[in-house]
C-alpha cells in the first residue's frame, strides 16, 4: 500500500519549471498549433509571446518567463467552471481581451501539457462557432431584407 502511494505522489509530483523546461514546452505548443490548425497565423509580439489568431479572430495569446507561462483563451463560460475548480488557483477570468469568452491560465508546472493543449482546441473551435453563428445571422438578415424587397416589389 505504501508502495501505491509513493508512486501515486510520484505521477502527480509537480514539474518544476525552469527556462528550459518553459521553452520545450513553448516549442511543443508551437508544433501542435502549426501541425494541428492549417488556418491559423502566429504573430511572435516580442521575444517572450506570441498570439494565434483565424481569419483575424484572436484565438490565444501566450506569453512566458523563465519559471512559467501564461495562455489567455476562449471558452464557453459553463465549460471553464469545471476547470476553474479543479486549478482554483491557475485558472481565472482575464481583464485583456475583453469579452465574457476569456479566461487566463497561469502554468508553474502544475497543469499538465495535455490539457493545455485540449485548451487551445477549446479555443479554436469557439472561434469556428462563433464565425458559423455570424454567417447564419448574416444568412438570416439578408434572406430577410431580400423577402422584403421582394414583397415590397409586388406591391407596386
Amino acid at each position: 500500500e505504501e508502495r501505491k502511494l509513493l508512486e501515486l505522489a510520484e505521477k502527480n509530483k509537480k514539474i518544476v519549471f525552469n527556462k528550459e523546461l518553459v521553452d520545450e514546452q513553448i516549442q511543443e505548443i508551437r508544433d501542435y498549433i502549426l501541425k494541428n490548425y492549417l488556418d491559423v497565423e502566429i504573430n511572435e509580439t516580442s521575444d517572450n509571446s506570441f498570439r494565434v489568431y483565424r481569419n483575424k479572430k484572436l484565438v490565444i495569446i501566450l506569453q512566458w518567463t523563465n519559471t512559467n507561462y501564461r495562455m489567455v483563451f476562449q471558452r464557453k463560460k459553463s465549460a471553464v467552471l469545471k476547470l476553474m475548480k479543479k486549478y482554483p488557483q491557475f485558472i481565472a477570468k482575464a481583464k485583456n481581451p475583453k469579452g465574457h469568452q476569456w479566461y487566463k491560465l497561469l502554468n508553474t508546472g502544475d497543469i499538465k501539457l495535455k490539457v493545455v493543449l485540449s485548451l487551445i482546441e477549446y479555443s479554436y473551435n469557439f472561434v469556428v462557432e462563433e464565425e458559423i453563428k455570424a454567417e447564419e445571422a448574416n444568412r438570416k438578415k439578408y434572406s430577410s431584407k431580400k423577402k422584403r424587397k421582394t414583397e415590397f416589389e409586388d406591391v407596386e
